[in-house]
């Protein structure tokens, strides 16, 4: 059976028709993309298999993470902004017990004039408590730039202040020194109350740069 020939505009609205279907049946296969952090934390506790209801906590847009809780855990999305609205990227279901996460950066990388300083900040995400005020130790351990050879190792006390009901923000802290040679790793954490009385210290195997608690 010969197909009838098509006027071009006919060809046109066909080839749009084609173009919206592949579009829609990707965005089925993937998920669509939304515009809420709510959704977004369902669909990352679907990846779980988990259907019960997730409670929004925080949302960490510096590193575009959103945390909740559901079944009595923390849980962390990742997106990427698109057209639509957030795409999930990265789902994390933490073990039971564990009741905050640590963010920290330590190098700031200016790509334009190829140069790594020295700058810290972080996060606390998560049940803090009644801890007001927090203390984050960072080693620093120095490197030639040639041979490789340890040459210095200190530790940077950098401090952090209660900002809402989930979150404890360590603003930025600006070093200035080159951070291309330096190895920076969490080593420990104190919380304290709004009377400055120590709630908790925590000890961190070192790790370079990244580290959740």
């Amino acid at each position: 059976m010969r197909l009838p020939k098509l006027s071009r505009r006919q060809k046109v609205v066909r080839n749009f028709f084609v173009a919206a279907l592949c579009l829609f049946w990707m965005a089925w296969h993937h998920g669509f993309p939304t515009r809420s952090y709510e959704v977004l934390l369902q669909r990352a506790a679907g990846v779980y298999l988990i259907e019960a209801p997730v409670e929004l906590l925080y949302v960490y847009e510096e590193e575009q993470f959103v945390y909740g809780v559901v079944d009595e855990r923390l849980l962390r999305a990742g997106y990427e902004d698109e057209l639509f609205g957030m795409q999930l990227n990265h789902s994390r279901l933490y073990p039971e017990g564990k009741r905050y996460v640590v963010h920290y950066n330590t190098h700031d990388y200016d790509k334009a004039s190829d140069t790594c300083t020295l700058r810290f900040d972080g996060m606390l995400i998560g049940f803090l408590g009644d801890a007001a005020t927090a203390e984050m130790d960072i080693q620093l351990v120095t490197y030639h730039s040639i041979t490789m050879k340890e040459e210095s190792r200190e530790i940077k006390t950098i401090i952090g202040v209660r900002e809402g009901n989930y979150n404890l923000r360590f603003p930025v802290v600006e070093d200035g020194r080159d951070g291309l040679n330096v190895n920076a790793s969490l080593v420990s954490l104190r919380l304290y109350d709004k009377g400055g009385n120590l709630l908790e210290e925590k000890f961190y195997e070192p790790q370079d740069l990244f580290e959740e608690g």
